[in-house]
């Protein structure tokens, strides 16, 4: 009869023991790997999805194409851009813009250079607002002389100007 080391028989009947248990835990760790890896594919895929929707979804792309047309070419213009709002609108023209052009009867020797008073105020009046312009600050090159060509600029420049554009026009050798 041999002998049996009790050590080694106790080691050899634990590991059968235990091989069942052994098994079942390292196809569960398999089964939650791979489950774990799967989830971390659809999270990918959809960290994906949602970065081409924000692309396709972004200020200079769109699934929608918003797009302009006007019956009358000519008129003025139209854009869309991806954040319009879709609709037919309707433009109706209720004024449309004209100037208005005033001229004095200047004697005709009157140029650039001529000298004007440097007192006094002169007032324009246009839709209600008005400029008054002091005479004694018309002097805009300092030379100690105000001239037609200093209101000009005066009037160009006041910072209450109502839309008046002052200019010297020379016609037919008369200014």
């Amino acid at each position: 009869m041999s002998s049996i080391d009790p050590a080694t028989f106790a080691a050899q009947f634990a590991q059968i023991e235990i091989q069942p248990f052994k098994q079942r835990y390292q196809l569960q760790t398999n089964t939650y790997q791979s489950q774990l890896s799967a989830l971390g594919k659809v999270e990918s895929a959809m960290r994906e999805f949602r970065t081409a929707l924000n692309e396709m979804n972004s200020s200079t792309s769109s699934i929608i194409k918003n797009s302009t047309s006007i019956s009358q070419e000519g008129y003025f213009t139209a854009n869309a851009d991806a954040k319009a709002l879709s609709g037919s609108y309707q433009i109706f023209v209720e004024q449309v813009a004209t100037s208005h052009q005033v001229s004095t009867g200047m004697p005709a020797d009157l140029d650039a250079t001529t000298e004007i008073p440097k007192t006094g105020n002169l007032e324009f009046t246009v839709n209600g607002k008005t400029m008054t312009i002091d005479l004694s600050t018309v002097d805009t090159d300092g030379d100690g002389v105000t001239t037609v060509s200093d209101l000009t600029k005066a009037i160009n420049n006041n910072s209450d100007n109502p839309g008046v554009n002052a200019t010297l026009v020379r016609s037919n050798g008369q200014t």
